[in-house]
């Protein structure tokens, strides 16, 4: 691999001080960042702009997963890994800033990891979205690695370590950003897309995937199944701006 001058290499916080990043004056957009370490605990970050990830051969070995937002989201599919957060302050009315709008560096208080199962519309036409999270209390002592080791098969790892019932809230009441995998221990049986790698100079950048990582494409709760959810096409829906409604030239004269 071809080596930076040293001054380009840009040293992040812990625990994301293991990724290998490198100052770029082209890359304008924030990126959310991600790190489960073996013992489940989830740290969240903006990364600021102007920073490149670069691959490297240390990343297979490490004990702990690290996931980089992935903007190439759409709500058509069931299943994919996302952090999330409620957009309130607990106990309070007080609204938190959406990740996209978060301006300061350092770690990102109140995330979680979610998989989404879809959206619907509730009796008084507000729109609601089905979820599950990560449930600590149902996994126990078990670390992530030895949790990928004890099942043979994706979907019993999922249902093993999030809620066995389906939550449900205001589309606008929590926030879900896709994920994708970028470093660390991946299990054998996630049919994970191939990272998208951007070669420049001899150096391979890491760059995000066509789609968010689909940890299973299952209802996690068969009741989930007798609600009636909608499908919503192409770029109509984004996580945490609800839906664009789109009208055509003669309907928007009238």
């Amino acid at each position: 691999m071809a080596t930076l001058p040293k001054a380009a290499y840009f040293e992040f916080e812990e625990p994301f001080h293991r990724l290998v990043m490198v100052r770029d004056k082209k890359r304008k957009g924030k990126r959310l960042l991600a790190c489960l370490e073996d013992n489940w605990t989830l740290t969240v970050t903006m990364a600021p702009t102007g920073l490149a990830i670069i691959d490297h051969s240390i990343y297979s070995n490490l004990n702990m997963s690290y996931f980089m937002q992935c903007t190439n989201a759409r709500l058509s599919s069931v299943g994919y890994v996302c952090v999330s957060r409620l957009n309130k302050e607990e106990g309070t009315m007080r609204r938190i800033a959406k990740f996209r709008n978060v301006k300061t560096a350092g770690s990102l208080s109140n995330c979680f990891l979610a998989i989404p199962q879809g959206l619907y519309f509730d009796e008084g036409g507000q729109l609601m979205v089905v979820y599950h999270k990560l449930d600590l209390a149902k996994i126990g002592n078990i670390g992530v690695t030895q949790t990928m080791e004890k099942y043979n098969d994706v979907d019993s790892f999922v249902r093993n370590i999030f809620t066995q019932k389906s939550l449900v809230m205001l589309e606008s009441d929590v926030e879900f950003c896709p994920m994708n995998a970028i470093a660390g221990p991946i299990a054998k049986f996630f049919k994970v897309l191939k990272t998208t790698y951007l070669t420049v100079g001899g150096v391979r950048f890491i760059e995000m995937r066509n789609n968010p990582d689909t940890w299973t494409k299952a209802y996690l709760d068969r009741t989930t199944c007798n609600i009636n959810l909608i499908h919503i096409k192409g770029s109509a829906w984004r996580p945490g701006q609800g839906i664009k409604s789109r009208k055509n030239k003669r309907q928007r004269r009238n």
